[in-house]
């Protein structure tokens, strides 16, 4: 493609010079030849494109289904609900005192911390820490262990 792309560029220049020079003629013909030879070009890129196109496809659908999105959401609530009657599949995740996938979600719980009135406030029933890591399966994973092996399971233990 070069080889027909740079003389047709040179040929385009000597036709702008050959304006200049006041000589249409020369200018014209040396257009038709650079409109010529960038054609060629263009049909050499399209075929080329063309052969290419399925193999480039087939390589994006690949890449499609490989892919894991590495985006994960954490929410951490403190709250008296109890979340088992959800959980589709139970997990080991050291550090949690329980974990399970809900089918988009992994749910963790930390432990019990006292009722809220023993820090001044209203309610009177024991509360558990929750974390809920949602995402595709593999990077939610990824992140439940990491919080599993932070202090939180420490922060339920003082009581």
């Amino acid at each position: 493609m070069d080889d027909l792309d740079r003389p047709s560029r040179d040929l385009e220049r000597q036709a702008q010079l050959e304006i200049r020079n006041h000589d249409p003629g020369e200018a014209a013909r040396l257009r038709a030849q650079a409109k010529e030879l960038h054609d060629k070009s263009n049909a050499v890129r399209a075929a080329h494109n063309a052969r290419i196109a399925l193999d480039l496809e087939a390589m994006r659908k690949e890449f499609a289904v490989a892919y894991v999105n590495p985006n994960v959401s954490v929410n951490i609530v403190i709250n008296n609900d109890e979340r088992h009657s959800s959980a589709k599949e139970h997990l080991q995740i050291k550090g949690a005192q329980s974990a399970f996938w809900d089918g988009k979600d992994i749910v963790m719980s930390f432990g019990g911390i006292p009722p809220a009135k023993t820090s001044g406030g209203l309610g009177t029933k024991p509360r558990t820490i929750w974390v809920i890591v949602g995402g595709d399966r593999q990077p939610a994973e990824t992140t439940a262990n990491l919080f599993a092996n932070s202090s939180l399971s420490a922060l339920s233990a003082r009581k």
